[in-house]
């Protein structure tokens, strides 16, 4: 029994024991499993933190939106850069991104096809609006988030504000802009100078050959009447020429006496060719006293600049653009529309009948490099140098304009009283100042115009030398230097240049007058004019009656002919 009941005990014994091991070993492994799991949780919720972190205080804007438009979420650095004082005061106010934040909502269709289609965009470079309206360029980075079956979830991305290199680059761009313009503009004055320097070689063989011819025919011959109107379109020519160069200077200004009535005259003759045949040109001028001082060159420039704009403004529907010239006087203590003192002034209008300007656009039209033209059609510079050109001559532009009620500028300068009319010239060929025999050594490589001064200072009395090569008249003089009274010779020319041969020739004879014949004053410098020894400078093209009163001006001092100062004879 007692063998019995110890068996049983043990039995028992091992039965607990083992109940009791196998207890122990599922409380360990739950215990194990409970401590996984904490460790689990609490590894997420490190790492969310983490992410939390990182998503809150990142300096770039951090976002994910749904594909319909709606922000699920932003971080403080997006909502700051859109302008907004906190994350849920921007997801209160967004509700459709396209519509909210993109400047072009098509640009969202863009960016929703590129990720989609490619499942990220890199560096992608668009215009958004800030909360005040104010536009701003960013760069984004972003990625698209799909299910298991592959249909979008979200988009997710971060975001860079650009706007200050977007600036820089187009600083830069205006920058090289300009910079090419000048280039255009200096380019445009060296092809006009040369223009000029050719046109005016040919219209003065036109211009003298013409006089010749009119000198010869007898008096009633039927060809005289026909001469005198090439003649006549020659001049014009001529003036013409001198309206490019004119256009073109890059001189100081020259403020003296001008007729604004014969500036507007001779620019509305330029720019007539140029008006599209739908725009109508009405000239006013009703100014009893168009005297100004003033640059003609300036002011030339200021009425041109206003009428390319008139006619730009109509050049779809065609117009009117109207010139008007008028007398206006500003009493004392009386009320007026600009700040001048007291005086007469002219009044210059120019008026068009095109779109307008809005008012939104009217405050910025002086501003420097503003244009509303399309790239490539304006610098943005002509207004704000009419406007420069304007106020250095004392005076002020207003401006009126409404959409689709056309424009009206009006300027204001002070009036000059007109000075005493100068002794009209007489007709070419009617009053040569004549030679006695002078020998003139003349040089120029035009042989058509070499030809020319040969017969017309042999008709005036002279003896001249011809000569188409400077090198070839600086070795007639060296053989004689003392056989010469004058030299006339042209500035540009292949070999030797006008000065230089000027310079050469007063090296031996100091006393030899020199007369510097040139198409384009502009290449002239007074400085080296003058160092050379000349002593008148001529225009081309020139007539006989004015060459004979210079040349004699210049042999006799004191005698009947031109001896007004050499700058500039024309």
């Amino acid at each position: 029994m007692e063998a019995e009941l110890a068996a049983l005990r043990r039995e028992h014994g091992r039965r607990w024991r083992e109940r009791t091991a196998a207890l122990t070993t599922v409380g360990e492994k739950h215990y194990a499993e409970l401590l996984t799991r904490r460790a689990a949780e609490d590894a997420l919720r490190r790492s969310e933190e983490k992410y939390r972190g990182f998503f809150e205080h990142a300096v770039e804007g951090t976002y994910q939106s749904t594909p319909a438009g709606k922000y699920l979420s932003v971080n403080p650095a997006l909502a700051r850069l859109y302008g907004y004082p906190a994350v849920a005061a921007m997801q209160a106010a967004v509700a459709d991104i396209a519509r909210d934040i993109y400047v072009d909502p098509a640009m969202r269709r863009r960016f929703q096809e590129m990720i989609e289609r490619d499942g990220e965009v890199r560096n992608l470079e668009y215009q958004v609006r800030r909360h005040d309206g104010t536009p701003i360029w960013i760069s984004e980075n972003a990625r698209v988030a799909r299910g298991r079956r592959g249909q979008v979830l979200y988009y997710e991305g971060t975001i860079q504000d650009i706007t200050r290199r977007k600036d820089a680059e187009a600083e830069a761009a205006r920058l090289a802009g300009q910079l090419l313009q000048a280039q255009k503009m200096e380019a445009i004055g060296t092809l006009a100078g040369g223009v000029a320097h050719d046109f005016n070689n040919i219209l003065g063989a036109i211009i003298g050959y013409t006089e010749l011819a009119q000198e010869d025919l007898p008096a009633g011959s039927p060809a005289l009447a026909n001469l005198a109107e090439v003649l006549k379109a020659a001049l014009r020519a001529r003036e013409h020429v001198r309206q490019i160069l004119a256009f073109s200077r890059q001189s100081a200004p020259e403020r003296k006496l001008v007729r604004v009535g014969a500036i507007v005259r001779e620019v509305l003759g330029l720019i007539r060719a140029t008006v599209p045949s739908t725009v109508s040109l009405v000239s006013e001028l009703v100014a009893a006293n168009d005297h100004a001082i003033a640059d003609a060159s300036q002011l030339h420039q200021v009425i041109v600049n206003l009428c390319a704009n008139a006619s730009h403004a109509m050049r779809e529907a065609g117009g009117t653009l109207t010139v008007r010239l008028e007398n206006a006087t500003i009493a004392v203590g009386a009320p007026s529309a600009v700040r001048l003192p007291p005086g007469p002034y002219l009044r210059l209008m120019v008026r068009d009948t095109g779109h307008g300007i809005s008012p939104e656009v009217l405050p910025r039209i002086f501003e420097p490099f503003f244009t509303t033209k399309a790239v490539g059609q304006g610098t943005g510079l002509g207004l704000s140098v009419v406007h420069g050109i304007v106020q250095s001559h004392g005076g002020e532009i207003q401006v009126e304009s409404a959409p689709g009620a056309g424009s009206c500028f009006t300027l204001w300068f002070p009036a000059a009283a007109p000075a005493a009319a100068p002794a009209r010239l007489p007709p070419p060929g009617a009053a040569w100042s004549l030679g006695q025999g002078e020998r003139i050594l003349v040089v120029d490589d035009e042989e058509l115009l070499s030809h020319l001064l040969e017969q017309s200072l042999t008709r005036l009395g002279y003896v001249p030398s011809v000569h188409v090569r400077s090198r070839d008249a600086l070795a007639a003089f060296h053989l004689n230097p003392a056989a010469f009274d004058l030299v006339i010779t042209d500035h540009t020319m292949a070999e030797m240049d006008g000065l230089e041969l000027a310079a050469a020739i007063r090296a031996v004879r100091p006393d030899l007058p020199i007369i510097l014949c040139t198409g384009n004053g502009e290449r002239i410098n007074p400085v080296q004019t003058h160092a050379a020894g000349i002593g008148r400078l001529l225009f081309k093209p020139m007539d006989l009656a004015h060459l004979s009163r210079v040349i004699r001006g210049v042999i006799q001092p004191n005698g009947a002919g031109d001896s007004a100062s050499p700058w500039p004879v024309s």
